[in-house]
């Protein structure tokens, strides 16, 4: 059992895929241990204790409540099979708890040689269970001098939420990332500038993005080691940086190539959107006054919305041009993929997000203006008709925005916002 709950993190609230609704019910219903009912709370033997200690009415109520409490979950279960599923998992992470029982009267010797000799500890940090990882720290301290090998895997498998138990930059931890491999040479450095797994590469939005998100790993595991440890040399002579070098080398070939690409789709857009936003300004709907050049339609205040969004949608079209041209022409190094690229990228997809809205804005207030006196009505249809190109540009693009506002600019002490420290105890 425990060789499967460390190779399957789904088993655990954190890397199960329950929403808001399924957490709740995850964190209140009860599971049972040994035939016994356990509430959520796992009080365990002191709350036997002192049901016992109550006076003889009190215990019979007491028991009764617990009774009807588990025939309302049974229940329940019946009617709503999910949450069925929900216990089932949670029954997962207290075997663990059971466990940790049972070895309770074992010698920290004991326990140390079991886990050398069953790596479960190495398979929880391969496949991300942190909670398998925590759940016995926390019951025996101890185990974390032994954790080189699941900080080790953690880095090399881009298990950050295992990799976060580890960054605190105490002794034990900074003893932990300085220890290398007996064989190889590699430290954690090296380690971490492997090229990552495919499942994990391939859970990135972009190559643009999976080279970030490869920069943040290096960045982030570089922190824990003092300059010394940075530079040092494997079996092969080989430091960390030269090795990221070679192993992402097609990886940067490929993100320079999306960059491109991507910036050159989205330059003929918005200059397409530039150039007719700059036409409109010489041919303004209804016309001039004959002789003055002043708009027909100059005070009413439909037009004001035309000549601010046509405004506004020509100043941001043409910064995004410019964040655009500033991709093409940048110089394309590995480290420019960890901010400066981003940056502009995420610049430049805001501006023409805006300049499209801009533009669906003025001709929404220009075929008003026109057809107002024929049709009453229009109004509503033109806001419904304008509105399908910017939602659909929004569906289509605004995950990939927010995915990169985040990678980019969140950010935490430890480097991206990904990494943060998680407190065991």
């Amino acid at each position: 059992m425990l060789n499967e709950l460390s190779l399957r993190p789904s088993g655990f609230l954190s890397g199960s895929k329950l929403g808001y609704l399924g957490r709740c019910i995850y964190k209140i219903i009860p599971v049972e241990s040994n035939g016994k009912p356990r509430d959520s709370s796992s009080k365990g033997d002191l709350e036997n204790q002192r049901v016992k200690e109550q006076p003889t009415l009190l215990r019979h109520l007491t028991q009764v409540m617990h009774w009807i409490n588990g025939a309302s979950w049974t229940a329940i279960e019946q009617l709503v099979p999910w949450v069925k599923r929900i216990k089932d998992e949670k029954y997962e992470h207290t075997f663990l708890k059971i466990a940790c029982k049972e070895m309770s009267g074992w010698s920290q010797k004991d326990i140390s040689s079991f886990f050398q000799k069953f790596p479960y500890f190495r398979a929880a940090a391969q496949n991300g269970a942190v909670e398998f990882i925590t759940t016995f720290f926390k019951d025996f301290p101890h185990l974390v001098r032994d954790g080189e090998s699941i900080l080790g895997e953690a880095v090399l498998h881009r298990q950050e939420k295992v990799f976060n138990l580890f960054i605190e930059g105490t002794a034990t931890m900074k003893h932990l990332a300085a220890d290398y491999d007996s064989v190889t040479k590699d430290n954690i450095l090296h380690k971490a500038a492997r090229l990552a797994p495919y499942p994990q590469l391939s859970s990135v939005a972009c190559p643009a993005l999976q080279m970030q998100r490869e920069l943040q790993w290096f960045r982030a595991v570089e922190d824990l080691l003092n300059p010394t440890q940075r530079f040092y040399r494997n079996q092969k002579g080989e430091t960390p940086r030269e090795i990221f070098t070679i192993e992402h080398r097609k990886l940067l070939s490929e993100a320079v190539l999306w960059m491109k690409d991507t910036s050159n789709s989205c330059m003929v857009v918005t200059a397409l959107i530039a150039t007719v936003l700059f036409s409109s300004v010489f041919a303004v709907p209804g016309g001039n006054v004959e002789g003055k050049g002043i708009p027909l339609f100059l005070q009413e205040k439909v037009f004001i919305l035309f000549a601010a969004s046509d405004a506004v949608g020509l100043f941001s079209s043409t910064t995004s041009i410019l964040m655009f041209l500033s991709i093409l022409t940048a110089r394309y190094a590995e480290e420019d993929f960890l901010y400066s690229l981003p940056k502009r990228l995420i610049l430049g997809f805001a501006s023409l997000f805006l300049a499209i809205a801009s533009m669906m804005v003025a001709f929404g207030a220009t075929l008003y203006m026109v057809l107002r006196e024929r049709f009453k009505w229009i109004f509503i249809p033109i806001i419904v008709i304008t509105s399908i190109p910017v939602l659909l540009f929004v569906k289509l693009q605004l995950p990939l925005f927010f995915y990169m506002v985040r990678s980019t600019m969140v950010r935490s002490k430890y480097g991206s916002g990904i990494f943060h420290h998680k407190k065991i105890w």
